[in-house]
């Protein structure tokens, strides 16, 4: 049961003088209490109908300060249950050489892969080409389906080597992280990564197994995997936009324009 308008927002002030719109105001408000954890995953927000009172607007002003945050997964709308606080999103790290097995893990969730097929068959092309197979040679297609939090997540298709990773054909891989298997059961020492992050939209069998809407925003992540400089694994990954995002640690190199001088800098001091 959620608590009252009155008591839920005891903290926000509607600054009606500011010029900045009502809507914007309430959402900053919710936002910035969701990301700090005030608010955590399932916290129930009350009705629209009593918000829109005991802050003197107008319900539609509330469904729109509402609107954003549903559409970045920081609230959720609950057919016949109202609004709640959605669970954090996971970050991936750019560069570690983990999948997504190893962010899942790292910050403490609960994740579930499921093996929708395994076949051998001859890949495209550009696949081919990058696992240094000759033209209809076959390679191993894995196609997986993930759940993160019980929930519907992202959908995984790997090309795999069809002699390095032999025995993947053997291995119950429901459950199971991949880079693991690979690194333990097929003794493959994988020790280099290339991955390109692209936008797209689901497709009806993608929306179909993500549980959304065809067109839905996601991202698609492929990543190339070697093994002492063989490339083992080529990945396509389609994963729910409004459940990861993606996070870098950038520094300034000595390449980068825009440096101090030497000189400028002691002046400076």
């Amino acid at each position: 049961m959620s608590m009252s308008a009155a008591a839920f927002f005891a903290g926000f002030v509607l600054d009606r003088d500011s010029g900045e719109p009502a809507y914007h105001q309430l959402e900053e408000w919710l936002t910035g209490r969701i990301r700090s954890g005030e608010l955590p995953a399932g916290t129930a927000l009350p009705p629209e109908r009593e918000i829109a009172s005991t802050l003197g607007i107008s319900r539609m002003t509330v469904r729109q300060a509402l609107d954003r945050p549903v559409r970045d997964g920081l609230l959720v709308r609950n057919r016949g249950a109202g609004t709640s606080v959605g669970r954090p999103m996971l970050v991936g790290e750019r560069g570690r050489l983990g999948g997504i097995s190893d962010v899942v893990a790292r910050q403490g969730r609960d994740s579930v892969t499921r093996v929708l097929s395994l076949d051998e068959l001859e890949p495209p092309r550009d696949i081919a080409r990058e696992l240094g197979l000759d033209a209809a040679s076959p390679a191993l297609r894995l196609r997986r389906m993930r759940r993160v939090d019980g929930e519907p997540f992202s959908l995984e298709t790997s090309w795999l080597h069809p002699i390095a990773c032999a025995r993947i054909a053997d291995i119950d891989l429901n459950g199971r992280s991949l880079f693991e298997a690979l690194t333990n059961d097929c003794s493959l020492d994988l020790t280099e990564a290339r991955e390109s992050v692209t936008a797209t939209t689901l497709d009806p069998f993608e929306a179909d197994q993500l549980t959304l809407s065809p067109g839905a925003p996601a991202f698609r992540v492929r990543r190339t995997t070697l093994a002492d400089g063989d490339v083992i694994e080529v990945v396509s990954s389609v994963i729910r936009a409004d459940r990861f995002s993606f996070e870098a640690s950038i520094q300034r190199t000595d390449t980068d324009p825009y440096r101090p001088t030497p000189q400028l800098a002691q002046e400076t001091l």
